[in-house]
């Protein structure tokens, strides 16, 4: 008996001991539970009659997670799990995976911002109960690709300016763009204005870029919105030259021919710039040295075929066979002879010559008459209505003074010239010599070098300057425009 109760004691003090043991056990096991990352199992611990310790990740995973898409985020969204308490939403696959807040929530929806657009993704969403107990799921996304704006529009203004305007793109952070005349640059807003174009095509490009800092290469770069935008002159410098004349028909002459063979002519007028801005503008003169004849005759340009020495008749041209062609220096007192050189810029100002082609004989007291009646036109010019026509003007650059509702003319004594040796303008009527105008802006300026008229760009012919058949004269001359800047 003795020997039996020492072996019954035995077991007793052994059962004893195993359990002390194990309750010691359980205290940090359950500390391990509540601390085990999800995912994880717990090791199986024995004891006499009894398993400790199981699996945490058998309770039920959210079901039915459905993803909605931006360029730059992710929205995750699932249904309530039955018995959860919370839940842990990682991206990637676990254990490898980064979590999207730094404590479990108990929301059923997150949204991952700051992605990366045309990116997939995998999300792993934990439903966990609140004995530690819990159920993963994994979930598949992408971000939508890159797109850049929309409705990219070019409005062209005046004065060389173009306004770029385009649809905001959702979640774009900035807009990078660049093009003609214009360095490339980040904006954040939806316009820009482009200026200091000075005439023609331009091409712009834009991009939306998604990455937190500009230029850091998060956008479509290969296809970026494109725009062209055709910006007409709206300033320029140019020049007016009389290139030269031909003789249709000679005029009537002194029968001595006193002053040389045939006919002596030269060219006189005067012009002035209009400002619309200002209330005077600048007159000047133009003019050139008579040519014909030099036989004895100092101070003139040989020109013509009636002798070896000059003398114009029917047939010349001059300076060359084809006068409408430039030919030589512009800046002496023969042809081609430039008439004005200067700015102009859109719906702001005109030049506006009123000049003719004179037959020289000697007699100044027609020409004195014309010297006052085309200061007094360009005085007339000057008025504000004329200005405005002038600088509006899209079509004509030689007009009539009647075309801008003057007139004046330069009245003439038949008497007085026939018999006489008197200088007259080719292009009269025995009472009277209507002057042409020739004006220019920048429109006209740059539809005549546009036009061919015949000669070749911004090259025209004047009307014809043609005499009453008395005086039997019958001229034409060529005139140049050009922009030199």
């Amino acid at each position: 008996m003795r020997n039996q109760q020492r072996t019954f004691g035995d077991r007793t003090l052994s059962s004893l001991l195993g359990l002390a043991v194990l309750a010691v056990w359980v205290v940090p096991l359950e500390a391990q539970i509540s601390r085990r990352a999800p995912g994880t199992r717990m090791p199986a611990v024995e004891g006499p009659g009894l398993l400790i310790g199981s699996r945490l990740d058998d309770a039920t995973p959210p079901s039915n997670i459905t993803t909605a898409a931006t360029a730059t985020s992710i929205t995750l969204s699932w249904p309530a799990v039955a018995g959860a308490s919370s839940y842990s939403i990682c991206r990637g696959t676990p254990p490898g995976c980064s979590n999207l807040t730094s404590a479990p929530i108990t929301a059923t929806q997150i949204t991952d911002s700051g992605l990366t657009p045309g990116t997939p993704y995998t999300y792993s969403v934990s439903a966990a109960r609140p004995d530690g107990h819990y159920g993963s799921a994994t979930v598949p996304a992408a971000t939508k690709p890159p797109v850049n704006p929309s409705n990219f529009k070019a409005a062209v203004q005046s004065g060389g300016q173009v306004v770029l305007t385009w649809d905001a793109v959702p979640d774009a952070k900035f807009y990078y763009l660049q093009g003609d005349q214009l360095k490339g640059q980040s904006l954040t807003t939806t316009t820009h204005t482009v200026s200091g174009l000075s005439g023609g095509t331009f091409a712009y490009q834009l991009v939306a870029e998604y990455g937190n800092q500009p230029l850091a290469g998060v956008g479509d770069y290969r296809n970026p919105a494109r725009i062209t935008a055709t910006v007409p002159r709206w300033r320029g410098q140019y020049r007016i030259t009389l290139n030269g004349f031909s003789v249709m028909h000679e005029t009537w002459d002194h029968a001595l021919q006193v002053d040389g063979k045939r006919d002596e002519v030269y060219l006189d007028g005067r012009g002035t710039e209009i400002d619309k801005f200002l209330k005077e503008g600048t007159e000047f003169s133009v003019g050139t040295d008579v040519h014909g004849d030099i036989n004895g005759l100092p101070g003139r340009v040989q020109a013509g075929s009636a002798s070896d020495q000059g003398g114009i008749q029917s047939g010349d041209k001059f300076p060359s066979s084809t006068p409408w062609v430039r030919s030589g220096p512009t800046s002496g007192n023969s042809f081609p002879r430039k008439m004005w050189e200067g700015p102009l810029v859109a719906d702001s100002n005109a030049v506006a010559f009123t000049f003719g082609l004179w037959e020289f004989d000697g007699g100044k007291d027609v020409y004195d008459e014309w010297v006052k009646v085309s200061k007094e036109i360009l005085g007339m010019l000057r008025s504000n209505a004329t200005v405005q026509k002038m600088v509006s003007e899209k079509g004509k650059t030689v007009m009539e003074l009647a075309d801008l509702g003057l007139s004046m003319a330069l009245t003439l004594n038949e008497a007085e010239i026939q018999g006489n040796a008197v200088d007259r303008p080719i292009g009269s009527t025995p009472s009277q010599y209507r002057p042409q105008l020739f004006t220019l802006n920048l429109a006209t300026a740059e539809r005549a070098l546009a036009t061919d008229y015949g000669f070749g760009p911004g090259i025209l012919e004047l009307p014809p300057l043609k005499d009453d058949p008395k005086y039997a004269g019958h001229y034409k001359l060529y005139l140049q425009i050009e922009r030199i800047q």
